[in-house]
């Protein structure tokens, strides 16, 4: 190598030092810092998400304290009374009981309720208020969509509460 080095003129010996510099910047550049400035870049923009995803949280908080606190878990008058007759006087108050094909209630703490046929806004609405005004949640529930807009066919397991 050296003898081949001493052959070269000095232009030459000028020319391929500047042309290694070149590609030995090249190859740092392609090898370490393209890829960290990447990684950086999609830090920068992970980090302004999470900062978003906080300030929303930050912003909603207050509202979900004041909704935990103004709603208690039991408001019904009825929270003494069995499960199936809970739900059954839940059904009617909601107008849902029309639809109703069967109540099946294995025990106290576990009933199934089928609907041939229901309005799945006002079922899911249903759903929402037993939950928060009795603390009565669904532990299992199939739905199926029926041919009529926004009608299904729902069986539904509750347990507890």
């Amino acid at each position: 190598m050296n003898a081949f080095w001493s052959r070269l003129s000095l232009r030459e010996r000028w020319l391929l030092a500047g042309t290694g510099c070149i590609v030995l910047a090249a190859a740092l550049y392609a090898l370490a810092w393209a890829p960290l400035a990447a990684e950086n870049a999609a830090r920068r923009q992970r980090i302004q998400a999470l900062q978003a995803d906080l300030a929303w949280m930050q912003q909603m908080a207050p509202r979900l304290q004041q909704a935990g606190a103004r709603t208690s878990p039991v408001e019904d008058g009825n929270a003494q009374a069995p499960l199936p007759s809970r739900l059954e006087t839940s059904l009617q108050r909601a107008g849902l009981g029309a639809g109703v094909r069967s109540i099946e209630a294995s025990s106290d703490a576990r009933v199934t309720i089928a609907f041939e046929s229901v309005a799945f806004d006002a079922l899911i609405g249903w759903l929402e208020a037993l939950q928060r005004e009795q603390g009565i949640t669904v532990g299992q529930a199939v739905l199926e969509r029926l041919p009529a807009p926004g009608q299904v066919r729902a069986r539904l397991e509750f347990g507890g509460g």
